[in-house]
């Protein structure tokens, strides 16, 4: 008889299907338990629960490296510029990949990487913003850990390659993300170095 926390391959506190059969000794399961990927049984003390079959392993978190628009416009520096721009973006349906604003002489200097430049140039064009040209940044996305970042940015100082500007920031769930930029003559070296493919469209000037 299936035991009756079991249904379509999923049991009850845990939160994604399971391709085995559990066998409970116990009390209701609760909570995630990470097991290596082996055929075998085991009994988990934690849960009292008892395993056959093969069991599920994490993944690794992959790292990720794209290439990028980005965009910057002048603004006056004082409260709510940026309040003012974000939310017509948001009206307009635009979603950003990233988002920066700083200082500029007496101005301020809003940076935008959108997830779809087309997209974002309709609606600054609507918003009447002065939009500096498609300029090309490094978007990369990986595991939190020790060094992940000083391992992109290392592979390109081996092939003498300047990084201009980086910012890099943990994103939670053991995530981080990061934007780099290089002069506009480094952007395809630098690509190749990343393992970034070819992109059909040629690259805008960068940081």
């Amino acid at each position: 008889m299936t035991d009756p926390r079991i249904l379509d391959g999923t049991i009850r506190g845990y939160s994604e299907p399971l391709p085995c059969y559990w066998a409970p000794t116990a009390n209701d399961f609760s909570g995630a338990v990470s097991v290596s990927c082996m055929a075998t049984t085991c009994l988990m003390p934690e849960t009292g629960l008892q395993y056959n079959g093969l069991a599920q392993r994490e993944e690794p978190m992959a790292e990720t490296i794209r290439r990028v628009d980005y965009f910057y416009v002048t603004a006056p520096n004082k409260p709510g510029e940026g309040v003012r721009m974000l939310s017509t973006l948001q009206e307009a349906g635009i979603s950003l990949l990233a988002f920066s604003g700083f200082p500029s002489g007496r101005r301020s200097q809003i940076d935008f990487v959108p997830e779809d430049t087309a997209a974002f140039r309709k609606a600054a064009r609507k918003a009447g913003w002065k939009l500096s040209p498609r300029k090309t940044g490094f978007l990369i996305e990986g595991k939190d850990q020790p060094g992940a970042f000083l391992n992109v940015v290392s592979r390109l100082a081996e092939v003498k390659i300047n990084v201009t500007a980086a910012t890099a920031v943990c994103a939670g769930q053991r995530r981080y993300g990061a934007l780099l930029w290089v002069k506009a003559p480094d952007v395809r070296k630098a690509a190749k170095v990343l393992g970034i493919k070819k992109r059909d469209a040629a690259p805008a000037s960068s940081k």
